[in-house]
């Protein structure tokens, strides 16, 4: 038969379009001309079916089915059509797919009487009950080709009957038992009405109290006797009865009533408010009241809060765990407007109203709210487009009855007024300061000339006595000792000097502090005298520093004798010593960073006058009798705290005595082996050892080559580091050490040094300075440095230290 005499299926519905419409060629099924004619027919017959009803043709079981059948799939139609179905519908194939198989097989029919069968459907599984029957089809040769279903759900329609069966039986068991379930009611109305906390009552239609829950004694004080049997005008407020009296009628005829609010007087004499519900049923009114009062004052109190906040002036923000507005003041409001330009609203997240630059310090304020910091800041926010204003916020967490911590809030306070009167009092301070700096100055000035002329004197008057024929040479021993003991005297002055001004040259090391106290400890003693108690209060875990040990010590001796004199010699001195210390903001400098050692010494002296505070670091400021005292020890211990990295504080009470605390940074690294000042050999002679002298000075340049050449060194000079760098060439120039001054005019003697370590690492090199900037703030680490005023047999013992040292690196 050709295929234009093949008649295609007609009707069919939505499923039949599907059927004609499709290019059945592409699939497995194969092209529809090339179907055997019983399974058009029986196709023809499913489409046209008003019930459920599918074909399952061929052993795969493709599945093809009617409108009716679709709809039961749900919403795997039409995905369905044209697939075999134990694929397709894999929840039901299971029970299907071997029933199908069965009747392929034998050729006989099957039936289905409310079977009961999960099936999935929109998304979620349900049970599902059918009744149906399976019917063999014929195919063209022998067997059968195909399986004919026809199925009803009676799924609605059994479950309404489960449901009145299940109702009929309840109806049957309530009647059987209602007596006894009445009585069950009652008991369990009244143990409901004992453990309530809403008190209850029941009315006649006039309003007579006919039965009332225990509850209103505990509320009212009145005993149940004394409410019923009446209406509860008697105890109402006078305002509200006759409104109460009139919502019985409405009550009564019908309505019902929902919190109704009336006022009853308690036993004790005060009025108690409450809320009611009532119904009516019959005759009988059934009411339920709440206690209010409690409430209404809660909500009076909130009221007259949420007032408070929006009368504040100050900014008021609450704000959820997602950083999102809750509630604001119209404060806050009318402030963002003018500094942002931002209308504000509830949920808004506040971070998106920020400029950029302002975001990461908001968002960790926030932050540390919601992790239950309370705090305060002071911070500048606006657009500096519009307005910028210095704020003081206080922040503080949200949180629920619980302790629950659910949002945060702060309330701002402009303080751009009081920002600037104190940016205009820090400069009336400044100026201040600059007017008593140069008065310190003035008083450093004519300390430095009164105790250098002292010095002078003495020295220039041993000159002239030397200077005389026939000195005996005991006394011009004697002249001699006495210059060289007021050049020491000069370089010790010099030295707390350049201390006080941050400018001493210090050798670093790492000590243990207590060790140094051991180490001093006798001599502290002997300074103190018989009648001062020296007392140490030492931790007993390790404690470092690094720090010159020499003006350690010295800053220690220092306060020791500042404190024996406060005393005048007799009392007690406390040491103590703190690890891990917190270096507290002193003097208008900010706190410090990292961890300090704390030595404090507290004296029990006569104290510090609060007029004297601010002048006892300064040089040659003392307070004690002329004669007794330069004023330079504590300016020696405030300059080696600072340049140290650290500080010192001093607390006192006039009459009770002071306690000075330095703070130095705490160290982490290992003791250096011995962490004691440096000292000088005896000078040994030169042995023609060849010396380039770097001097800029010619006074000095002079006295430095002849006393080398006193010494059995030959020396060449010359006035700076480029000279010298050009007299020494590539190769060193036959020298074997150089020394050189630091400060000069060019190149200095630090860079000259760092420039012949690199280009010639084994020619050794001593610098001599009494001043130096660079080597005050970088150190000497790595360079042998002899302090001026040196004598003959200390340059002697720098040069043979550095020449041995050369040695030993050349092998």
């Amino acid at each position: 038969m050709s295929a234009d005499a093949i008649t295609p299926i007609i009707g069919g519905g939505d499923m039949g379009r599907l059927v004609r419409d499709t290019d059945w060629s592409k699939t497995p099924i194969g092209a529809y001309e090339r179907w055997p004619q019983s399974m058009r027919s029986s196709l023809s017959m499913v489409l046209n079916t008003k019930g459920i009803a599918a074909l399952y043709w061929g052993p795969d079981q493709w599945l093809l089915y009617n409108d009716a059948y679709g709809v039961a799939l749900g919403d795997r139609h039409p995905r369905a059509f044209g697939r075999p179905m134990p694929e397709v519908l894999d929840d039901i194939g299971p029970v299907l797919g071997p029933q199908v198989a069965r009747v392929l097989e034998t050729g006989e029919g099957y039936s289905m009487h409310n079977l009961t069968m999960p099936m999935r459907r929109f998304g979620r599984e349900e049970e599902t009950i059918w009744t149906y029957s399976f019917s063999p089809i014929q195919g063209e040769g022998e067997g059968f080709a195909g399986v004919l279903l026809l199925a009803t759900e009676t799924t609605d329609q059994l479950r309404s009957e489960r449901r009145r069966e299940d109702a009929e039986a309840a109806l049957q068991d309530l009647n059987a038992n209602l007596e006894q379930n009445a009585a069950i009611l009652a008991a369990e109305r009244d143990q409901l009405w004992r453990l309530s906390r809403d008190p209850f009552v029941i009315c006649d239609l006039e309003g007579r109290w006919v039965s009332a829950s225990p509850v209103w004694t505990e509320i009212l004080g009145w005993k149940l006797d004394e409410l019923i049997g009446r209406t509860s005008s008697w105890m109402e407020h006078p305002d509200d009865i006759g409104r109460t009296k009139q919502k019985v009628v409405d009550v009564g005829g019908g309505e019902i009533m929902l919190a109704f609010i009336n006022r009853f007087r308690s036993k004790e004499g005060a009025y108690r408010t409450f809320s009611w519900t009532a119904v009516a049923e019959g005759d009988r009114l059934y009411c339920v009241a709440r206690d209010v009062t409690n409430d209404l004052a809660r909500d009076e109190a909130l009221r007259l809060y949420r007032d408070i906040v929006q009368s504040d002036a100050s900014p008021v923000v609450a704000f959820d765990t997602d950083m999102r507005i809750t509630a604001f003041n119209k404060a806050h409001s009318d402030a963002y407007r003018r500094v942002y330009g931002i209308e504000q609203a509830i949920g808004d997240s506040l971070l998106e109203q920020f400029v950029p630059e302002q975001v990461e310090a908001v968002r960790d304020f926030m932050s540390r709210t919601l992790a239950g910091e309370s705090f305060l800041v002071r911070e500048a926010f606006g657009d500096p487009d519009l307005e910028v204003i210095n704020w003081q916020i206080a922040y503080n967490p949200l949180r629920d009855g619980d302790g629950h911590i659910v949002g945060g809030f702060h309330r701002a306070l402009d303080i751009t007024t009081e920002v600037r009167a104190q940016v205009e009092l820090e400069r009336t301070q400044d100026a201040l300061r600059q007017s008593q700096k140069l008065e310190a100055i003035g008083q450093l000035t004519g300390g430095v000339a009164h105790d250098f002329n002292n010095l002078l004197t003495v020295i220039r008057g041993s000159v002239d006595l030397l200077r005389r024929e026939n000195v005996t040479p005991e006394k011009r021993q004697r002249y001699l000792d006495a210059i060289g003991d007021t050049a020491d005297r000069a370089a010790k002055l010099t030295g707390q000097l350049l201390a006080f001004a941050r400018r001493q040259t210090l050798e670093p090391q790492v000590f243990e502090i207590a060790d140094r106290f051991d180490a001093i400890a006798d001599m502290l003693d002997s300074i103190t005298g018989t009648l001062v108690v020296v007392r140490f209060e030492l931790p007993e875990t390790s404690c470092r520093i690094r720090a010159d040990v020499s003006q350690f010590e010295t800053a220690l001796v220092n306060l020791v004798v500042n404190a024996r004199d406060a005393m005048n010699g007799e009392g007690t001195i406390t040491i103590r010593l703190r690890c891990n210390a917190d270096k507290p903001a002193i003097r208008r400098h900010e706190a410090g960073i990292g961890k300090f050692v704390a030595v404090s010494l507290t004296d029990t002296g006569v104290g510090i006058a609060a007029d004297d505070m601010v002048h006892i670091f300064e040089p040659f400021f003392t307070t004690k009798e002329v004669g007794k005292g330069t004023g330079l020890g504590l300016s020696q211990v405030f300059g080696f705290a600072k340049q140290s990295g650290g500080d010192v504080d001093v607390e006192s009470v006039v009459g009770q005595g002071s306690t000075f605390t330095l703070y130095l940074p705490q160290s982490d690294e290992a003791g250096d082996e011995d962490a004691t000042p440096g000292t000088y050999e005896e000078a040994v002679g030169g042995d023609g050892r060849y010396v380039l002298v770097v001097e800029d000075n010619i006074s000095v340049g002079q006295f430095a080559t002849q006393l080398l050449d006193d010494l059995g060194y030959r020396t060449a000079w010359v006035t700076s580091a480029e000279d010298a760098l050009e007299r020494l060439g590539v190769d060193g120039g036959g020298f074997d050490i150089v020394f050189s001054d630091v400060v000069m005019p060019g190149m200095g003697g630090v860079e000259l040094a760092r420039r012949l370590a690199n280009d010639l690492p084994v020619l050794p090199v001593v610098l001599a300075s009494g001043y130096s900037n660079t080597l005050a703030q970088g150190g000497v680490e790595g360079i042998e440095l002899l302090r001026k005023p040196y004598s003959a047999t200390q340059l002697s013992a720098a040069l043979q230290r550095r020449i041995a040292w050369a040695a030993a690196m050349q092998g």
